[in-house]
């Protein structure tokens, strides 16, 4: 949690305020490719193995994640429109229309890009595809009940067969 916690904060500051200062993106790529080097040290040297468990996903992170990343369209676009040259100077009625078309544009942009994206990739859907046609070829088939219904009960499934059970 804490990892996440770090990375999530550190995308918020980079992505909703990284236009004011281009260089802060350098500086922050750079510095976090050396946290994550020294974590990943502290991983294997000094915690060593975590205990393996299973996940599918980052869980709720992933939505934390794009909701900073939809709040920072809307810094941008405000940082853009109020603050940054040459609009702050437009009339305030424009920066209202500037501010609320530019914002709309971003956000119709990131959904189309969104939707042309697929959730899984090829190669992984080609894997999963390839594990469902081994496991038909490796799985038994169950048996089916055959239709004529058989008479078992002259059976003997005892140990003995009875003329030698009869001698001893």
């Amino acid at each position: 949690v804490e990892d996440f916690l770090d990375i999530a904060i550190g995308y918020s500051l980079l992505a909703c305020f990284s236009q004011l200062k281009p260089m802060m993106v350098a500086i922050g790529t750079g510095s976090y490719f050396i946290i994550y080097r020294i974590l990943a040290y502290r991983m294997l040297n000094v915690t060593c193995r975590p205990w393996p468990s299973g996940s599918e996903s980052i869980g709720v992170w992933q939505e934390i994640m794009d909701c900073i990343a939809t709040i920072a369209v809307t810094c941008n676009v405000a940082l853009c429109t109020f603050v940054m040259e040459p609009i702050k100077h437009w009339p305030l009625e424009t920066k209202f229309l500037f501010f609320i078309l530019a914002e709309k544009g971003l956000f119709s942009l990131r959904s189309l890009i969104c939707a042309m994206l697929k959730d899984q990739p090829d190669d992984v859907t080609r894997i999963y595809d390839q594990m469902d046609e081994s496991a038909k070829v490796l799985t038994i088939p169950p048996l089916v009940a055959s239709p004529k219904a058989h008479d078992f009960s002259r059976v003997n499934i005892g140990l003995f067969n009875r003329g030698l059970a009869q001698r001893f």
